[in-house]
Parts: structure tokens; C-alpha cells; sequence
């Protein structure tokens, strides 16, 4: 049973920026949470920031946002739309610890990287090793390792999320 996306190692797509700091119900509005179903969440993603930002997400981009991204109250309906809308990774200068830890749990890729928004453009190719935290601008030839997560964090994001962990952790033990 695959419950995240993570199952691999490197992520490579064009990056979407989003400077500045992003709260969470700039991400899915406070209307569209405690559901989750996957259709009304990606329609109403980023309805409250920028609603066009929809239809410019192609299956593989990675987003590349500013500090404290996904600040507030975070849900699990937030890392859903974004991985509904395609998004199959976040490089952030920082993150919601709350955010992260539900990405984490869903099997979706965050790297944080101070330097993000000086290294990286809009439209640029991105390859990401989700477990290195290491990032290279393959259109820009630069490269930077972002901050390394715990490695109990590691093999939640590898399995693919928390399920696919305790599932695998389960398998072991027979």
C-alpha cells in the first residue's frame, strides 16, 4: 500500500516561486478544510493568495518559497492540495514545524533552504535528493545543501509517509 510520494530519492521539476511568507490559510481557506476530497481541496488552493497560481502547477514542479511558509494553523488538508495540484516537493527558507511534520507524515518532500530565494527562479530546473537535502539549480549550475532532517525523519519521508513506515516496521518484525 502507497500512501505518500516519496519513494524516491531524487525529485527533479521547474521550480514555482512564491517569495514572502505564506500562511497556511493562504494555502486551502478555512471553508475548504475538514474534507478530503481531493478535487474541492486542489480547486480551492490557493484561492486567498492567488488563484491563477493553479493553473500554472504541471505534474513534477517543485515550489520554492520564502520564510516561515505555512505559518498559522496547519492541516493535512494543506499538504494534500499541494500534492493534488502536482507539486512534488517544497524548498522553503523555513517552515511551519507543524507543516512540515504533516508533509512529512504524507510522504511529501520539504527541503528547507535559507538561501532558497537567491539561488533558485521562477521556471528554473530543479533537481532535489530528498534525503541528502541537497538541491541543485540545474539550469543555473548552482548547488547547496539545505538542512538535513533527523533520520527517523528520513525514513518517514522514504517509506512514503507514516503508514507506508509502521507497515514496513510491522513486515520486520514477522
Amino acid at each position: 500500500m502507497q500512501v505518500g510520494i516519496t519513494k524516491t530519492r531524487i525529485v527533479t521539476g521547474s521550480a514555482i516561486v512564491l517569495p514572502g511568507e505564506v500562511a497556511s490559510g493562504k494555502i486551502v481557506p478555512f471553508s475548504s478544510r475538514g474534507t478530503f476530497d481531493k478535487e474541492i481541496i486542489k480547486n480551492s488552493c490557493f484561492e486567498n493568495l492567488d488563484p491563477a497560481l493553479r493553473n500554472r502547477v504541471a505534474k513534477g514542479d517543485i515550489l520554492v518559497t520564502g520564510r516561515r511558509f505555512a505559518k498559522g494553523e496547519s492541516s493535512e488538508e494543506s499538504v494534500l492540495a499541494l500534492m493534488a495540484l502536482g507539486f512534488s516537493a517544497i524548498i522553503a527558507m523555513s517552515v511551519d514545524s507543524i507543516f512540515l511534520r504533516n508533509a512529512i507524515n504524507l510522504g511529501f518532500p520539504i527541503v528547507i533552504l535559507p538561501i532558497s530565494l537567491e539561488m533558485i527562479n521562477d521556471g528554473d530546473l530543479i533537481e532535489v535528493d530528498v534525503h541528502e537535502a541537497f538541491v541543485r539549480n540545474l539550469t543555473q549550475g548552482r548547488a547547496a545543501r539545505g538542512k538535513l532532517l533527523p533520520s527517523v525523519l528520513r525514513r518517514i519521508l522514504e517509506a512514503g509517509g507514516i503508514v507506508n513506515d509502521v507497515l514496513a516496521s510491522f513486515e520486520k518484525k514477522k
